[in-house]
């Protein structure tokens, strides 16, 4: 008992030390535990990749399964000005899959769909009304239950701008 009464400080801050060491190891696990079982369903990678069978760029989106569940992904394409650009019946269509096919994604897997460079850009050529600016491309999914998950397409909409600066600089040559 004289010890403690010696020795009270010491005890205590050995205490506050022990106590502070396991609070942040319980901060560490609980978060790693919740990134894991999160309800974040999609992480979308989006991206400018090379072709090299046509020796053409293309657009590639991944969409990440980040859930502890199965996903059916029910639509999948671009926003830009508040509309969408669905590519979901295309994926279908290049997987020969029927046309009221579901597409699942796995739980911790992904899909992939390329896209024609192009014929995106000319959809939004369209959506531009002929105006020559790029603003604001998103990459959404939406599951089965409604849930649109949205990301930034920083790269497919700088490689964009890019084929539209192209454009206009060849018909000014022209001119």
């Amino acid at each position: 008992m004289d010890f403690l009464n010696e020795n009270i400080g010491l005890v205590t801050l050995i205490g506050f030390i022990i106590l502070t060491i396991l609070s942040l190891l319980n901060i560490v696990l609980s978060r790693l535990m919740a990134s894991h079982f999160s309800n974040v369903k999609f992480n979308v990678l989006s991206s400018v990749d090379f072709n090299t069978e046509t020796g053409e760029n293309l657009y590639r989106l991944r969409i990440h399964n980040h859930n502890i569940n199965d996903v059916r992904v029910t639509s999948v394409g671009f926003l830009y000005k508040e509309q969408n650009i669905d590519y979901y019946q295309k994926y279908l269509v290049s997987k020969n899959l029927p046309l009221d096919s579901k597409i699942v994604i796995y739980t911790r897997d992904y899909m992939t769909i390329d896209i024609e460079p192009l014929g995106l850009k000319s959809i939004i050529l369209d959506i531009n009304q002929g105006l020559h600016q790029l603003k604001g491309l998103k990459v959404f999914v939406t599951d089965s239950l409604g849930i649109t998950s949205y990301t930034k397409a920083k790269m497919i909409r700088k490689h964009i701008k890019m084929l539209i600066l192209q454009e206009t600089k060849e018909k000014e040559a022209i001119i």
